[in-house]
């Protein structure tokens, strides 16, 4: 891979070209933005690995104008400018001291075809549905999927970019997030173990590699449901719900038939406990008669018509 590595303290410059090279990687060195301007004379690199301030300014306001892959290295970096560098694109963001090993990991994720880069707008709570919508028919897990629906409905109007590769998915939300409104979906979120990040103006989900499902509409249910409070729900097949079921619960919808215990643990991580009727009734071939039969506790409600 063709490095251009931008670093103004000679030792650590020193140190990170002879290892890259021992990677076998072609590495061409500059210790401030006026030399790495040289070196891209008519030379376009595959990566660049930039400290982020410089004796002649910042190392990511070069990178944005080379439009290839990079990483930020500083010692001096405080929290916004790590998020400011994570939402111009960097593969990663470092503090020195930095680990070779850390940067050789990064730099093995910049690696062609290993990123897909997609992003959708919106301006109004209806576009931002049509909008996220197609996006996440594309996206191979559902936990990526449940996390880029509740980030487009917490906000009227934005922009959500997402970045996956192997080592998992990153979502930046640009936009006007209701807080009120985000405040529950935030709970489901991490209660699935997604990690989310208020940082103005973005707000990121980071979450970590999943097994690729294909998107199905029956299963992810990852919109509004309106369920009728006392009328028993057949939810054998619900795999990934939005934060609309804690809602649902809380109102008295249930009990819920054939519900996944992961989505049980789920809502009580929330402080939400959800009614349950007997397993059999999510079974096929249950009928009528079966089924008044298995209802005959007064506590679980009527049959689902």
């Amino acid at each position: 891979m063709q490095i251009l590595l931008i670093e103004d303290e000679d030792s650590i410059r020193t140190a990170l070209v002879r290892a890259l090279e021992r990677d076998g990687h072609a590495v061409r060195a500059a210790a401030s933005l006026a030399e790495a301007r040289v070196l891209l004379d008519g030379v376009r690199p595959d990566l660049v690995v930039s400290d982020l301030k410089l004796p002649d300014g910042s190392g990511l306001d070069l990178v944005a104008q080379i439009g290839v892959p990079f990483i930020m290295i500083s010692g001096y970096a405080t929290y916004d400018d790590a998020v400011h560098a994570l939402r111009a694109g960097a593969v990663d963001f470092f503090t020195k001291p930095v680990a070779i090993k850390d940067v050789r990991a990064a730099i093995a994720r910049a690696r062609p075809g290993q990123r897909v880069d997609q992003a959708s707008a919106w301006n109004d709570p209806d576009g931002a549905l049509a909008a996220v919508r197609a996006l996440i028919v594309r996206l191979p897990g559902r936990l990526a999927r449940l996390a880029a629906s509740e980030l487009v409905q917490a906000a009227p109007a934005g922009r959500i970019t997402i970045q996956a590769d192997e080592h998992g998915v990153r979502l930046w939300l640009d936009g006007r997030v209701d807080w009120a409104v985000m405040r529950r979906r935030r709970a489901w979120l991490e209660a699935h173990g997604i990690q989310l990040v208020a940082a103005e103006p973005a707000t990121i989900a980071i979450i970590a590699p999943e097994k690729a499902e294909p998107y199905d509409e029956q299963t992810d249910l990852l919109w509004d449901e309106e369920l009728v409070v006392g009328r028993t729900v057949q939810a054998a097949r619900w795999r990934i719900v939005g934060a609309w079921l804690l809602n649902a619960v809380e109102a008295g919808a249930g009990p819920f038939a054939g519900l996944d215990a992961g989505l049980v643990e789920r809502l009580q991580a929330c402080g939400v406990s959800v009614r349950t009727a007997p397993a059999t009734l999510a079974e096929a071939g249950v009928g009528g008669a079966e089924r008044a039969g298995l209802l005959a506790d007064p506590d679980l409600g009527a049959p689902v018509a």
